[in-house]
């Protein structure tokens, strides 16, 4: 399957849904905190089971969720669902009709932190009265539904096992009616028997990253040493209390000359920051950052805007050094 459409709401910087068309090949180009980098993460939480980070839910009172939703055209035209029994997503109405009347598969996932995603299909379909997407009906409601519609008769008697033809057989019905589009969510009968088919043909997507350093600080190497750590710390524990003011101080010193220098060099991203020096010391460390306006995590800003600050940090080293 190829993506065509990716769109998003509610992640990170994205409070308001953002729709991105893509090529064969695609390029984002923008200036630092643009968002760039968001567009590639969320990419990365959509085609992996991965949970939501609270911190990258928008900070927006109003968001609770995040939803992001992909669009892929050349979609496998049959799906096996069994030894007996196939079909197809346009004889299933589970393809979307865009406006130039395209169909698409369109998958739908929304988030929130810390649980595992709903995932959907977003289906143009046929609206009858009263009745969900045939699709998630049980055996004996998709049938009764069929006898009550007078379609038994039509339907082939050796076929009337299967599901697939009841609901090809209610769809057909239903042809002239007016259409909507409606979510189907597929964790359920047969909507997760095709939804299990249908997953091996999604596209894989793979994120490199040339931002980060491997170190000896990485969470790889510490678990080895958090023994010897936590017996060292629990030792020196009077020593600690009057080492931690002194080091948080220090630390607020040394975040505000970088943000002194960073003034200089590019005052309109200085506008905001201030030192937030947090969390009790472990043997990896303080917690030190920047806090922004509306509380966003300056861990998930650009990364342009990452190495601007760091390069500021040794400008300041560098002079306090020098002093």
């Amino acid at each position: 399957m190829k993506l065509v459409t990716f769109e998003m709401v509610g992640f990170r910087g994205y409070n308001e849904l953002r729709k991105i068309n893509l090529a064969d090949l695609t390029t984002f180009v923008g200036k630092n905190d643009a968002g760039k980098s968001s567009i590639m993460d969320a990419l990365d939480l959509f085609f992996t089971d991965e949970k939501l980070q609270k911190d990258d839910l928008h900070v927006s009172d109003l968001i609770d969720k995040v939803t992001l939703t992909a669009e892929f055209q050349d979609f496998p035209l049959e799906l096996v669902l069994d030894a007996t029994s196939s079909t197809n997503l346009r004889d299933e109405r589970l393809l979307y009709l865009r406006a130039d009347h395209e169909p698409v598969l369109r998958i739908v996932k929304e988030y929130t932190p810390g649980k595992t995603c709903d995932v959907f299909v977003e289906a143009t379909v046929p609206a009858i009265e009263n009745v969900e997407h045939p699709v998630l009906l049980k055996q004996a409601d998709l049938r009764k539904l069929g006898r009550d519609l007078g379609l038994e008769d039509g339907i082939v008697a050796a076929e009337r096992t299967k599901n697939p033809p009841w609901r090809m057989a209610i769809f057909r019905h239903f042809d002239h009616a007016a259409v909507t589009n409606t979510l189907v969510p597929i964790a359920k009968d047969d909507a997760k028997k095709i939804w299990d088919q249908l997953r091996p043909h999604i596209p894989y997507f793979c994120l490199f990253k040339v931002d980060r350093a491997s170190s000896d600080q990485d969470t790889e190497a510490k678990d080895p040493l958090a023994a010897a750590a936590r017996i060292a710390i629990a030792e020196r524990e009077v020593e600690i209390a009057r080492i931690v003011e002194g080091v948080q101080n220090r630390a607020t010193e040394l975040v505000q000359r970088t943000l002194d220098k960073l003034r200089e060099m590019a005052p309109e991203l200085a506008v905001g920051l201030s030192p937030d020096i947090s969390g009790q010391p472990k043997w990896d460390g303080f917690k030190t950052t920047l806090k922004t306006d509306g509380n966003v995590p300056f861990n998930k800003r650009g990364s342009g805007t990452k190495r601007l600050v760091l390069l500021n940090f040794f400008r300041a080293e560098a002079e306090r050094r020098s002093e």
